[in-house]
């Protein structure tokens, strides 16, 4: 049986650094397994496609969160098949439904697109998973966007008004995730988020 490990958290939370230092870990470890890596939204070929669709020429908050979802949608089937569920892979997904909630939505009140997303959280912690919420405060999270030496252009959260990067890191702090592991980056450094992580994953993996 696969065996699912997510990574959740806005962005400069050290999360992404973490799924790459695991990965090349575990392939060290575990060598009769498949350790895979899968972005959400996108992950796979038709993901990726919608993923573009979302970012380039959805316009409204309706369309983009629309189109995510599909993309999420083709994630959950692939993580769903017979081919993973009968298999001995680690996958290692970084994000999943929660950040689009935490930062497609404005809020976290109930209406129908929340309510599928939220469905579709529930169905996924059916499967053998562990949930890492990397976690940072947002005068932390100013501070690292500031020292970041990203060369390419910015993305949308970067170029977000502080208000509204509030917003987002307030609605992760409302998400209600089963099986997770809250990893706050402003108390631990970065090497010990990454050591935390891999020996709770470890494990969950020798207890298969």
């Amino acid at each position: 049986m696969a065996h699912i490990f997510i990574f959740e958290g806005p962005d400069y939370t050290g999360k992404s650094s973490c799924v790459k230092y695991c990965e090349e870990e575990l392939k060290k470890n575990y060598k009769d397994r498949d350790v895979k890596v899968i972005r959400s939204p996108g992950g796979t070929p038709i993901g990726e496609k919608i993923r573009d669709i979302a970012r380039v020429e959805a316009k409204g908050t309706i369309e983009q969160v629309g189109a995510y979802l599909a993309s999420l949608l083709s994630v959950y089937e692939y993580l769903t098949s017979e081919e993973v569920v009968n298999s001995k892979d680690i996958i290692l997904l970084d994000r999943w439904v929660y950040s689009l909630l935490a930062y497609q939505l404005k809020d976290l009140k109930e209406n129908q697109i929340s309510r599928s997303l939220i469905k579709l959280a529930e169905d996924m912690s059916k499967i053998p998973s562990q949930v890492f919420l990397f976690d940072v405060s947002f005068e932390q999270l100013m501070e690292r966007i500031k020292a970041s030496d990203k060369t390419e252009e910015k993305d949308r959260f970067e170029n977000s008004q502080e208000e509204e990067k509030k917003r987002i890191l307030r609605n992760y702090t409302l998400l209600k995730i089963p099986q997770f592991m809250r990893l706050d980056t402003n108390r631990l450094d970065l090497n010990l988020c990454k050591t935390l992580t891999l020996t709770e994953i470890i494990k969950k993996v020798e207890n298969l």
